[in-house]
């Protein structure tokens, strides 16, 4: 069974209702953006996972190491990432002198890197998509392998949905 996630506000005339298949920083984030521009809108984000994020998370070792795990680093001189974290009420912790040892661990295929021919099947999966009006796919498994293109493909995804939305 696939865990539901409701997000948004109750409200008496819900003018728009949207399902995010995928609870990742991609479908949270466009969940974000909807709501952002359209409050009342009904959100249903379905994950298979037992925790929404995606492959990003934070966990603190035994022996008192923070460890981030995910797609890469968070960058905190990009303004996209700045501004989500505004929106959201949170604020990046600063490195501290512990922090100045750092180790970075990767496996094979973590971030994902497109292969030859990625380019030609989206121009394909774009086409297609053209005859289901109102589904929108959008991720770093398309545009972009960082957590800021998350956040910008999220805004551009959000904004492309409720145009499609108002306009049918």
């Amino acid at each position: 069974m696939i865990p539901v996630i409701r997000v948004g506000s109750p409200a008496k005339e819900r003018p728009l209702k949207i399902n995010v298949v995928g609870g990742g920083i991609s479908g949270l984030a466009t969940a974000q953006a909807i709501l952002a521009a359209m409050p009342s809108a009904e959100i249903i984000i379905l994950e298979s996972a037992r925790r929404a994020g995606g492959k990003v998370w934070t966990e603190l070792s035994p022996e008192g190491y923070l460890c981030e795990g995910g797609v890469n680093g968070f960058l905190n001189k990009i303004p996209k990432t700045l501004e989500s974290c505004a929106e959201l009420g949170i604020s990046p912790l600063g490195a501290d002198i512990a922090a100045q040892r750092r180790y970075v661990f990767s496996r094979n295929k973590a971030i994902p890197q497109y292969v030859v021919g990625h380019a030609s099947k989206l121009g394909s999966l774009n086409k297609n998509l053209q005859t289901h009006p109102g589904l929108i796919l959008t991720g770093n498994a398309f545009k972009g392998v960082s957590l800021n293109d998350c956040l910008v493909n999220a805004s551009q995804t959000a904004k492309s949905l409720l145009a499609t939305a108002v306009t049918g």
